[in-house]
Parts: structure tokens; C-alpha cells; sequence
């Protein structure tokens, strides 16, 4: 029967290792997780606008469409278009406003709401014509 001494030292020893490798891995994947989450972001933005997609998108065309058809428009607690972040401006919104040919097409508004487990996130869409 092995001491107790042996038990704590292989626990140690098992720990350390599997938490350095699980937090290189980490690590090196957090580009990637970013980018995922843009990515993700930006196809619920175009799904709520009304950008249909018969196959799956892949995230060249997830980034074209949005590139070509979404801008981002920034504006302040009272409702004004800020044309500069400012670092210390904490209260700034994001609208996403969808265009065609010049033509506006519709707005997506971040929205956030309670749920049973938690906070849901979510983008509320609108016509031009409110």
C-alpha cells in the first residue's frame, strides 16, 4: 500500500501538468474563440435583417455580406451619432443599419432581457419606416 506522501505528491504532479497543458491550449486557441464570436455576431445581425441562407454560411461570406451591406452606427445615451469613440465615453450604443443599392433597408438594435438562467442576448430588427 502506497503512503499518503506518494498520494499527495501524484495528485500534485498530475495537476500541475494537465493545468499548464489545458492553459497553453487556451492560450492558443483565444484568436481563434474571438474571432468565432465576431463571426457568430455578425451572422444574428444579418439573420435578423433578413439575409436568408439556403446552405450553411461559411465565414468568408459571413464577413463579405456584412462588410458590404451593414455599417455601424455609434450613438451617445441621448440619442446623437458619435463620429469618434471616445476612451472614456462608457455610454455608447452600436445600431446596425442594413443597405441595398444606397438604400436603407432596415436597423438591428442590440437587446438584452432576464432569463431563467441568466442574461439573454439578442438583436431586435426594424424597417426603415420604424
Amino acid at each position: 500500500m502506497r503512503s499518503d506522501l506518494y498520494t499527495i505528491a501524484f495528485t500534485t504532479i498530475i495537476t500541475v501538468i494537465l493545468g499548464l497543458g489545458l492553459s497553453a491550449t487556451a492560450d492558443s486557441l483565444r484568436e481563434r474563440q474571438v474571432l468565432n464570436e465576431e463571426l457568430d455576431i455578425k451572422k444574428n445581425i444579418l439573420s435578423v435583417l433578413g439575409y436568408k441562407q439556403d446552405t450553411p454560411w461559411t465565414n468568408e461570406e459571413v464577413q463579405s455580406l456584412y462588410d458590404a451591406n451593414i455599417s455601424e452606427i455609434r450613438i451617445d445615451e441621448v440619442g446623437s451619432v458619435i463620429e469618434e469613440l471616445d476612451k472614456n465615453e462608457d455610454l455608447s450604443y452600436t445600431i446596425y443599419q442594413s443597405s441595398e443599392n444606397n438604400k436603407v433597408t432596415g436597423y438591428a438594435i442590440p437587446i438584452a432581457g432576464k432569463g431563467l438562467w441568466g442574461t439573454m442576448y439578442g438583436y431586435f430588427a426594424i424597417e426603415p419606416d420604424a
